[in-house]
């Protein structure tokens, strides 16, 4: 895909994964459209960003260059095939059968979210309400491959202009291996903490920092529990290829969930 002369239109712009674009995107020149109805709020959510970058987002009744060409970008509903613009259709958590090999598609696993609709699998509501309640984790039986949706967004900006259409998908998930009770073990801690913070009933075990759950070492002899990660190679080629740095996530676990946990919490008071 050029770069030059490409804006943006966000079908969903309220996905967790659409804000991270914008946030990352806008700085960095990039441009973005939504659609009329959805303008206004999208633009009171960027709050003074724009005051900077005044012409990054528009809709589709306000003047455009006549050069400008749209990139769609779709959230698990594959668009019908339109020559008229490129599609690109990111599927969350779900496996989308109606590829089209004009569209770029992309894959993604295990991305944080605090949106039902942006994943099931990786949505944290059920775990911070657990947590807050003083319930059981989650009965999940399987570990995830965590990715935040910040480090997603930035990967995928670098990775937009290079991409090309196909029926294979690209492939995008954390990188480390997260059991259940390790995730269970830093909602809680997390949890906890807020908690105490909250009612400043601090207890010495909320200001101790415990390290986080121990790096283990793992026999592959085939006979794990695990589930397989899914097959990242083709993103991190094409970024490594094209931008000089692969898919490397930076962002911690712990930073992650603290970042979403303030979010939770805003949203249920």
């Amino acid at each position: 895909m050029e770069e030059g002369g490409v804006r943006y239109h966000l079908v969903n712009p309220g996905h967790s994964l659409s804000r991270a674009i914008l946030e990352r995107g806008i700085p960095g020149g990039c441009r973005f459209s939504v659609e009329e109805e959805a303008y206004g709020a999208t633009r009171d959510s960027l709050g003074s960003l724009l005051e900077l970058f005044a012409d990054a987002l528009t809709h589709p009744m306000m003047p455009h260059a006549d050069d400008d060409r749209l990139v769609m970008i779709y959230y698990n509903t594959p668009p019908r095939p339109d020559k008229d613009h490129q599609n690109i259709v990111i599927d969350i958590d779900e496996n989308i059968a109606d590829y089209y090999p004009e569209d770029i598609n992309i894959s993604i696993t295990d991305m944080l979210s605090i949106q039902p609709l942006d994943g099931t699998n990786a949505c944290m509501n059920t775990w911070f309400e657990r947590a807050r309640s003083g319930g059981e984790s989650p009965s999940a039986q399987i570990g995830h491959y965590w990715c935040s949706a910040q480090d997603i967004a930035e990967a995928l900006l670098r990775a937009f202009p290079f991409m090309t259409p196909g029926l294979e998908p690209y492939t995008v998930s954390g990188r480390r291996y997260w059991p259940s009770e390790d995730t269970w073990t830093e909602v809680k801690l997390l949890a906890d903490r807020t908690l105490a913070g909250q009612s400043g009933q601090f207890a010495l075990k909320h200001l101790l920092d415990d390290g986080g759950p121990a790096v283990e070492v793992e026999v592959l002899d085939g006979r794990g529990t695990r589930r397989q990660r899914p097959n990242i190679s083709r993103f991190h080629e094409l970024l490594e290829d094209n931008t000089g740095e692969g898919w490397n996530p930076r962002t911690p676990l712990r930073q992650s969930l603290m970042l979403l946990l303030a979010e939770w919490i805003a949203e249920q008071s």
